[in-house]
């Protein structure tokens, strides 16, 4: 059973009236938290864990892979060039000698873990990073002909989509990532305004470079080009913002992701100013509906549509006419029944229902390469239950709850019976027919109540996590 009978609202933070001991816990987790994606509210340091070499780990897997079940496939490239100021991935500067051997690492991967699942047809590809553009050509080359050797996608309805980092993008590198098979990019361009990418820690000389790159890549004939931009950076604004949205939108890519800034963890980002976590994610979801309304007028006066889960979720995802809107090219998160193989260094997978696990990839010098270890985490239905719930919530602002039902073969009325009705009356949630919304628009209070779903156990592990994380900022 979840809190939800004993709790009260105060300023967006979940006050547990009748269980003192939960209080400072809850207030503690809502207050320190790096971002409210829903999605984290579950990390994976958070569970009881173990660690498994790579032959027992692929032994474990396919041991619990269903091979009627969906799997699609993830390759992270933790390596940048420079910590932008605002990531909040667990990505590295890179070293030149961990990222010669690392695309050899890899390899080594697809090849085993390919013979033990040589009878899996795979959905879906992301490549993502920090940023997977920077090997060389050559590297890349090698690095595709071995994954697409190694495993075998659908013919139909398979999608293979790679981030790009625009200031380390040629024309070549383009070449090859179409030709090398994949349908859909991703360019990173975050800011088309000098001042905000220097404060990034950008290169602001290469914004023509950028528009250019982005204009050959849609002639190349990928299915989407998708471009990213970040606001609420420290040195945006409003009216900086609109003009880096202008100047893309005027190259016509298919998708344009507006991503809200998410504190990074390992720095204070808001230092110099008197503004606390709280403060900042307070402050900046005022400003997303200002920011919303404008780009909305923006996007539709130059052809495209925008799509920004019921007024709810962080992101805008601005579509051109014609292009079929699918966020779940760039969210790889379990909204369907599947797995995900993940491959690199902080890559995130899971065998649905069984198991999820990140991989760590041990650097013991340019002659050794890598060493690898898989952190896993024995799962319950529950477990995925809850992060189908979040999930949801998080990127669409709804679930139907019929669908939900019929996938976990439960009566979600009646499992999360208090919840629901302490989330109606309070009127964070809402219902239409057969799908619950969310209603309310701040994300603090959304993810303050989300907590209403999880356990005593569930709530001490998070507290836990996020105590042990602060101690090290």
């Amino acid at each position: 059973m979840g809190l939800a009978q004993s709790a009260t609202f105060r300023d967006g933070v979940v006050c547990l009236s009748k269980m003192i001991s939960y209080n400072k816990k809850i207030e503690y987790i809502v207050r320190h938290k790096n971002n409210y994606l829903l999605h984290t509210l579950l990390p994976l340091c958070a569970y009881p864990h173990s660690f498994l070499s790579k032959e027992k780990f692929i032994q474990e897997a396919r041991e619990n892979a269903d091979i009627n079940e969906d799997f699609d496939l993830y390759v992270h490239v933790p390596f940048c060039r420079r910590k932008c100021r605002f990531c909040h991935t667990r990505n590295r500067i890179a070293v030149e000698n961990e990222v010669n051997v690392y695309p050899n690492s890899l390899i080594k991967d697809f090849v085993d873990f390919g013979k033990a699942f040589s009878d899996l047809k795979l959905r879906n590809l992301w490549i993502g990073g920090g940023t997977p553009n920077i090997f060389t050509n050559d590297s890349l080359e090698g690095l595709f002909q071995s994954l697409f050797s190694s495993f075998k996608f659908r013919a139909r309805g398979s999608y293979k989509t790679i981030e790009l980092h625009p200031d380390l993008l040629s024309e070549q590198q383009i070449d090859l990532i179409k030709d090398s098979g994949f349908t859909d990019i991703s360019i990173g361009a975050q800011s088309l305004n000098k001042t905000v990418l220097s404060d990034m820690r950008r290169d602001s000389s290469k914004i023509k470079n950028t528009k250019r790159l982005i204009s050959y890549a849609m002639k190349k004939g990928f299915n989407e080009v998708n471009c990213d931009l970040v606001i609420f950076t420290r040195k945006d604004s409003l009216q900086f913002f609109m003009r880096s949205l202008s100047g893309l939108i005027k190259l016509k890519p298919d998708m344009i992701t507006i991503f809200p800034l998410q504190l990074p963890g390992d720095y204070n980002y808001l230092a110099g100013t008197e503004l606390s976590r709280l403060d900042f994610y307070k402050k900046t979801e005022k400003l997303f509906y200002a920011y919303a309304s404008v780009i909305e007028k923006l996007a539709k006066r130059n052809g495209y549509r925008v799509f920004n889960g019921a007024n709810y979720t962080p992101s805008l995802y601005i579509v051109r006419k014609g292009k079929q809107y699918n966020i779940a090219k760039y969210q790889p998160f379990p909204y369907q029944r599947r797995s995900i193989l993940a491959f690199g260094h902080n890559a995130r997978g899971n065998i649905y229902g069984k198991l999820i696990y990140d991989t760590e990839y041990l650097y013991e010098g340019p002659i050794k390469g890598y060493s690898k270890r898989y952190r896993v985490i024995k799962i319950k239905e529950r477990d995925e239950l809850l992060y189908h719930l979040f999930a949801s919530f998080d990127t669409f602002g709804r679930i139907n709850l019929s669908k939900m039902d019929k996938m976990f073969n439960i009566n979600s009325r009646e499992y999360f019976k208090n919840e629901f009705k302490y989330l109606f009356q309070n009127e964070i949630l809402a219902r239409d027919k057969d799908t619950v919304i969310v209603k309310e628009k701040s994300r603090i209070k959304v993810f303050a109540n989300m907590l209403l779903f999880l356990d005593k156990d569930e709530i001490d592990r998070l507290y836990a996590y996020e105590y042990n994380q602060q101690k090290f900022l």
